[in-house]
């Protein structure tokens, strides 16, 4: 029913926006999506960021990154999506991150679920709110894998997005305070400690 909330309110909006004479428009106010579109009208560009989720404000869930683990359950601020890792149900039943709505309507995760349980799914909680998943995550940043760039560097075709040259966009963006300063591939002066 969230999910057909949210769609409900993003074609609403859309609906209520002429969408001619935007340069981009930029869906989800994430981590990704909110600077993407800052960027973008700061260089002069008439730029449309869309959100889906709501401003939660003062929610200390939202406000207090400790309590991150929160926020990915409070209903204000959470879209809880299910999704199959196998068509095959007996093979996904095998998956110990299944999920099972159970006869009284609750939820059940697990190997064993009780007779009568309609299976969901693997549950892949995501935000619905400004700053993205960002706010279920503490605002913790987990550089990944040189061969996760590389990976999508040969997927797309597009050497920019190898792993050489995007560790430069994060040395330029890491204030780095736990090594010594002038250590190769890390940045000192950068807004993200």
């Amino acid at each position: 029913m969230k999910v057909s909330l949210a769609s409900a309110a993003l074609a609403s909006v859309a609906a209520a926006v002429e969408l001619s004479g935007y340069d981009y428009i930029v869906v989800g106010a994430g981590a990704g999506g909110g600077p993407l579109a800052a960027r973008l009208a700061m260089a002069g560009h008439k730029t449309l960021l869309i959100e889906a989720g709501g401003d939660p404000g003062v929610n200390v869930n939202y406000t207090v990154p400790a309590y991150s683990a929160k926020s990915s359950e409070d209903e204000t601020m959470a879209w809880n999506f299910f999704v199959r890792h196998y068509a095959d149900d007996e093979r996904q039943a095998r998956d110990y991150k299944t999920t099972y709505e159970t006869s009284d309507g609750q939820l059940y995760t697990g190997l064993h679920p009780p007779p009568g349980a309609r299976m969901l799914g693997t549950l892949y909680p995501r935000a619905a709110a400004l700053g993205g998943c960002s706010v279920h995550n503490a605002l913790v940043t987990v550089y990944p894998h040189r061969s996760d760039f590389d990976a999508l560097a040969l997927l797309t075709g597009d050497a920019s997005w190898s792993a050489k040259r995007m560790r430069r966009y994060f040395a330029r963006l890491e204030r780095n305070r736990y090594l010594l300063p002038g250590l190769k591939g890390h940045g000192y002066d950068g807004w993200l400690c």
